[in-house]
This record gives structure tokens, sequence and C-alpha cells, in this order.
């Protein structure tokens, strides 16, 4: 791997002349007991590196690093968090590991570094989180895993490691929380955190009634799951008559073209017509499936906002706050305030 003994060796034989002068004390001994840790962890580490082992090999660079920090150390996190798909977390170390290669004038580890810079740079995936709009984000902390996120950070397409995300906002008595889900290869996912309702309002949003509102937006997606679930249905039907058309003209050919050899037009265009037929037939049946699903979506999705409408009117304190959720695939988000 990349760490460099030197250094090591040199405050080990530091620490013994010291004791051999009388003058390491106990914080001398102890900085030798942990350099020594460290360098066992970290050859330990290059060992299941070695059998591609970095969900045991990580965990020992990181606490050879914090024991005894080094450039070199810091360069095989990198390798290791990237190994692991870590993406955004080795882009930072791999970051930092160039500064420390550049004031150290290690010029191999800085030229590493950049190239794997580079290479990390496409596939990057980001989470942007922004504020629904009209929503003042003042009086609002927003958290994402736990950590603050500040004004300054909103719609910034920050670098993250692929996997889910935990976005939480709090106002007040009131919050709202959900969960991103970043895939991996440059994924980009935007998170919108709705309006809070003013609390003691029991349901009565900075627009009117949010209760109703929210009623009104269930019965829309209702509709809408409706439309999406007959038009799946008919798509069903459709290739379910293309699909018969396909077999018959399947075995008419069959019976036309013995050997798979057409002999006249006719059989040649019965054999186009069962593909034809086929092809549309497949797609149907596809486009079909994707909506009757899509309409399942979108119903139990309006179930989840009549439930809320309902438990606003009554003067809850809880509800249900559903929020887009843009990146590759699109989709949205379902949190709760509470």
């Amino acid at each position: 791997m990349i760490r460099s003994m030197t250094a090591s060796r040199g405050r080990f034989v530091g620490a013994l002349v010291a004791v051999a002068l009388g003058a390491a004390g106990g914080p001398a001994r102890a900085a030798a007991v942990d350099v020594a840790q460290a360098e066992a962890l970290f050859r330990d580490a290059k060992r299941l590196m070695a059998a591609e082992r970095y969900a045991e090999a990580c965990p020992k660079l990181e606490e050879s690093q914090r024991l005894d920090p080094g450039g070199g150390t810091l360069l095989n996190l990198a390798v290791c968090h990237e190994a692991m798909g870590k993406t955004a977390t080795a882009w930072a170390e791999f970051s930092e590991a160039r500064a420390q290669a550049h004031a150290d004038r290690r010029v191999d580890r800085e030229r590493v570094a950049s190239e794997r810079l580079a290479e990390l740079e496409g596939k990057l995936s980001r989470l942007t989180v922004v504020l629904a709009p009209g929503v003042d984000p003042k009086g609002i902390e927003i958290l994402r895993n736990g950590v603050p996120l500040r004004a300054a950070s909103l719609g910034l397409a920050i670098p993250v490691d692929p996997g889910k995300h935990a976005i939480v906002a709090v106002s007040g008595d009131r919050r709202w929380e959900t969960a991103a889900l970043v895939g991996s290869a440059g994924d980009r996912v935007t998170v919108v955190v709705p309006a809070f309702e003013p609390a003691g309002s029991e349901g009565q949003g900075a627009t009117g009634d949010a209760g109703a509102n929210r009623g009104e937006g269930g019965k829309g997606l209702r509709i809408a799951a409706w439309v999406t679930g007959g038009f799946g249905v008919a798509a069903l039907g459709v290739g379910a008559v293309y699909g018969i058309r396909a077999l018959t003209k399947d075995s008419e050919a069959s019976a036309r073209c013995p050997g798979g050899v057409c002999p006249d037009e006719a059989s040649l265009a019965a054999d186009a017509e069962a593909r034809r037929s086929a092809t549309v037939a497949n797609v149907a049946f596809g486009v079909g499936a994707a909506s009757l699903g899509a309409a399942t979506v979108l119903f139990l999705v309006s179930r989840s906002q009549a439930r809320s409408s309902d438990e606003a009117r009554r003067g809850s304190q809880s509800s249900l706050y559903v929020a887009p959720v843009l990146g590759e695939g699109g989709g949205i988000v379902v949190g709760g305030a509470f």
C-alpha cells in the first residue's frame, strides 16, 4: 500500500531515545503505543484489502488514521472507501490526501490522488435539498443524516454516498421527514421540503384549510389512479388481441413456410404479420403492466392523503406530507409531521 514507514520508524526511535534519557513521561509513552497500534491496524487493513475484504479493512484504516494521522493512511482509506462504493466519502478523502501530499512534497501521492479524483468526478451522485416555493428558511432547521444543513447549502447539489439518506425538517414543535434513495453512477436526486402548517392552526395552512387542500389532492390522485388503471386494462386488452393474432399468423406462417423457407409472397406476408402482431402485443402488455403499477401507487397515496385530511379536520397534531423526489427515475416521497 501507500503508507510510508519512515515517519513511523522515526517516531519509534525518538520515543526510545527519550526513554533512554529519562525524558519520556506518560504522554510520550501513550503516543508510542498509539503509533504501534496504528501501524498494526494499517498492516492488517492492507492484508484485508488484498483479499478484497474492504468492509473489514476500512474501519481499521479509520482507526489507524485517528491514532496516527498520515497522508499514506488517508490515501489508502480513500481507496478502500471507493472500493466499497462510497464515492463521495472517497472523493473528500482523496481531496484531503492530495492537499496533504502537496504539503509534504510527496509528488507520487499527489499524482495518485489527482488521478483518482479525476476518475471519481463522473461517478459522484448528488443530493439537493430545496424548500418548496414561498417557504421561509428562517425558523426551519433541516438535517441530512442527523447533520444540520445550513441555508447556504440549500439548492446545492452535494456529493453523497449512494444509498438512503434521512432528510428531516423541524419548525418549532412540527417535524417533517423522509428518506431519499440515491443511486450510484452519477445519480441526481432532489428533495423538496414542503410548507409547514402553523402550530395550533388545527389543519389551517398558510393559504387556507390545509386539510381540505390535501383532501382535494387525494381526490385528484384517486381520479388519476382510475384513469391510469383504465388505460392499463385497455392496453392489456390490446395486447391480448394482438397476441392471439400473432399466434394465429405464426401458425399460418409455419404451415406455409416449412423449414423456415417461405415459397411465395403470401407466406412472407403471413410471417411478417405474425412478427408485427407479436411486437405490438409485447409493447401493449408492457404498457398495461406499467400503467396498472402506477395506478396502484397513485391509489395508495390518495388514501394516505385522505387519512391525513381526516386527521387535520379532527385537529390532530400528526399529518402526512407528499413531496416530489426528482432524480433519474423521478417519484415521490411521503413523510409525516408529528
